[in-house]
């Protein structure tokens, strides 16, 4: 397993995955346990038609790169119908811990806005609209305890000249460790 993040291709995992150690805003928070978590990202672009041209084009694209660059900016699209599974681990500080998560409001970077409802129970929905490129989609967020959360987005992105194509992405975060092991916190 790859200590990595994916980036680029995939809007709906950056605007998703908003900086949560530690949590923006002064709202209330869910306790979580400090130590080493691991983030699955599962990416899967629904087979249709307007899929596998979008996935066509995206590979002409990168016929001019370097065949090195080639091969790992390949790896990142996802094919129609074959999801990209992917994992990070972060650890967790007592302090970042102690702050607690937060799904609240609305998260704002340069091209996404992501709004989160009200929490029912353990669940929370979730909007997302990104500008560039034009994707939209909704979700929600699962919190199982201090030792686990997961989500669940359905993106639409509209590309110029291409039909609009559909992602499902999901996330799971899961408590491995009070111990990070090699694994160094980020200290902002």
């Amino acid at each position: 397993m790859k200590d990595r993040v994916i980036h680029g291709a995939m809007p709906s995992v950056a605007a998703l995955m908003v900086t949560l150690w530690p949590p923006t805003g002064a709202v209330a928070s869910q306790p979580v346990e400090p130590g080493l978590w691991e983030t699955k990202v599962t990416i899967e672009l629904i087979d249709s038609e307007a899929a596998r041209r979008s996935y066509a084009a995206m590979r002409k694209r990168l016929d001019s790169l370097p065949p090195d660059q080639r091969e790992e900016a390949e790896a990142a699209i996802p094919k129609p119908g074959v999801p990209i599974i992917d994992s990070t681990r972060v650890c967790l500080t007592p302090k970042q811990a102690s702050e607690g998560l937060v799904f609240s409001g609305v998260e704002e970077d340069e091209d996404c806005r992501t709004l989160y409802g009200e929490r029912k129970g353990n669940r929370i929905a979730v909007t997302l609209k990104c500008e560039e490129p034009p994707t939209s989609g909704v979700g929600e967020v699962v919190i199982a305890g201090p030792k686990a959360w997961s989500t669940s987005m359905r993106t639409t992105t509209r590309l110029p000249g291409e039909q609009p194509s559909e992602r499902l992405t999901r996330t799971e975060s899961r408590w491995l460790a009070s111990d990070c092991g090699s694994v160094k916190p980020d200290e902002e």
